[in-house]
C-alpha cells in the first residue's frame, strides 16, 4: 500500500513540473516580447525579494498582484515578463493576469532561469522599500 501511495505523489508531483516547464516562456518568445515596452516583475514575497533579486526587476507579491498590477503597467498591452523561484507562483500570476485582461504574458521561470534568460545579475537589496 506504502509503494502505491509513493507512486500516486510522483505522478501528481511529475504532472505538476511536466505541466510548468511546458508553459514556460522559450528564449525566442522572449526575444520578441523585450523589443517592445516590457516589465520584468518578481511574484516572490518581499523578504525573498529583499535577499536577492534581479536587476531591473519590480516586486509584486502574487497576493498583492491584483490590486497593484494597474500602478505597475497601466497598459494591458504591455509585455509581462514574470518570475519568481521556482516557476510556480509565476504561472498562477500568468493566469491572473490573463483574466484581468493582459495580452503579453511571460513566465520566466525560477529565479535563476529567469536570471539566464534576460543575462542580467542578481542585485542584493539593502532595504526593504523596494
Amino acid at each position: 500500500m506504502d509503494h502505491l501511495l509513493a507512486v500516486g505523489v510522483l505522478l501528481v508531483v511529475a504532472t505538476f513540473v511536466v505541466r510548468n516547464v511546458r508553459q514556460r516562456v522559450r528564449p525566442r518568445q522572449l526575444a520578441a516580447l523585450q523589443k517592445g515596452d516590457h516589465v520584468v516583475i518578481d511574484v516572490r514575497s518581499a523578504g525573498e525579494f529583499a535577499t536577492r533579486h534581479i536587476e531591473g526587476a519590480i516586486n509584486v507579491p502574487l497576493n498583492e498582484l491584483a490590486s497593484r498590477i494597474g500602478a505597475v503597467a497601466p497598459e494591458k498591452g504591455t509585455a509581462l515578463l514574470l518570475h519568481c523561484m521556482s516557476g510556480a507562483r509565476s504561472q498562477s500570476a500568468c493566469r491572473l493576469l490573463k483574466t484581468l485582461g493582459y495580452q503579453q504574458i511571460a513566465n520566466l521561470g525560477g529565479y535563476g532561469r529567469a536570471a539566464r534568460l534576460l543575462g542580467r545579475e542578481s542585485a542584493a537589496c539593502p532595504d526593504q522599500r523596494h
